[in-house]
């Protein structure tokens, strides 16, 4: 029995947690070394090992793995100390990343993990590693444990984007003083909680909660983010209702609200925050109420019905093109 198979049988038929290791005998991987030196040169080389390796002296070094069977993600694929620039894993098969998985190796750059059946990410995956962004994208995950994302000082960007997560865990990150921007687009969640996610003090952040189903946020949901500014993408969910209070105590840059159901928005949103701009869908602001207009126009609300392909994140322009192709396609029934 194999080792994956060990773990779903004692999780399934036992309700327990089963710790594994890597394989020993581990099959042979193909993988490309890509190195770029100081002058822009970039040499890249296809290795077929059982483990990944490197010359310990050179820099700037990229490993990327594509279309193998590596079910399981640790640190006996690598036998080497150092640092990387970049790790991406595509379309690997890996279901699960062990907590330890870089023990002896960092990556200062990039780390992706990107169309594989990973369903958890499991406390302390990510930590204590110099990275600056993480990308999850199209995965299978559903589950974000206590600390997944962990010491990581120089980590400002993670995406999550087209996954399958119900509900964000609040104690997810711990000591990411530098994160700013945050993708949760493309997933399942379908309520925003009172202080639903728990962001310590940071100077701006980036949250996109786009294309997901959330239907209901209630009040102080952003209550426990630390953020001296926050842009907050909502756009394409199902939300009906904004509770009385929602935004008080926080700075907003802009608000985005558009394609969503939206009726009787209360002129009372916030009597303690900032708002820099909030955009609505267009029949939503054409039919706010004039006490809505004044409240706005006491606080220096601007409004805005339009819809806006990129916002400075890096990831809206590509997927938000597509979306609102097929809103167009869908509402005018070709």
């Amino acid at each position: 029995m194999s080792s994956l198979t060990l773990l779903l049988f004692c999780s399934v038929f036992f309700n327990v947690k089963c710790d594994f290791n890597c394989p020993k005998n581990l099959e042979p991987i193909t993988y490309s070394v890509e190195y770029s030196d100081n002058y822009g040169t970039t040499d890249i080389k296809t290795v077929v090992d059982n483990v990944i390796t490197h010359p310990p002296t050179e820099k700037n070094l990229s490993i990327s793995l594509s279309n193998q069977t590596i079910p399981i993600f640790c640190k006996e694929l690598f036998n080497y100390s150092g640092t990387l620039k970049n790790l991406f894993v595509t379309n690997c098969s890996t279901k699960k990343i062990m907590n330890d998985f870089l023990q002896n190796v960092n990556v200062a750059h990039t780390i992706a993990f990107d169309h594989n059946p990973i369903t958890t990410i499991t406390k302390r995956t990510f930590a204590n590693l110099a990275v600056r962004k993480i990308i999850l994208d199209s995965n299978k995950i559903k589950v974000l444990e206590n600390q997944a994302f962990e010491n990581l000082t120089n980590l400002r960007t993670i995406s999550f984007m087209w996954n399958e997560i119900v509900q964000i865990n609040r104690h997810l990150f711990f000591h990411v003083p530098r994160l700013l921007h945050l993708n949760f687009e493309h997933n399942q969640v379908q309520n925003l909680a009172a202080n639903f996610l728990i962001i310590e003090p940071i100077d701006k952040l980036h949250l996109d909660l786009s294309y997901n189903q959330i239907a209901t946020i209630e009040r102080n949901a952003f209550n426990s983010i630390e953020a001296k500014k926050i842009d907050l993408f909502l756009d394409f969910n199902l939300i009906t209702t904004l509770p009385e209070g929602l935004f008080d105590h926080q700075k907003f840059s802009q608000i985005h609200l558009w394609a969503n159901p939206l009726e009787n928005i209360s002129e009372n949103l916030c009597q303690d925050c900032h708002i820099g701009l909030l955009f609505f869908g267009k029949e939503v602001l054409a039919n706010v109420s004039p006490r809505f207009l004044a409240w706005a126009g006491r606080k220096n609300i601007r409004l805005d019905s339009k819809f806006h392909f990129t916002a400075g994140c890096g990831f809206r322009g590509f997927t938000h093109f597509w979306a609102f192709a097929a809103f167009i396609l869908r509402i005018c029934d070709f």
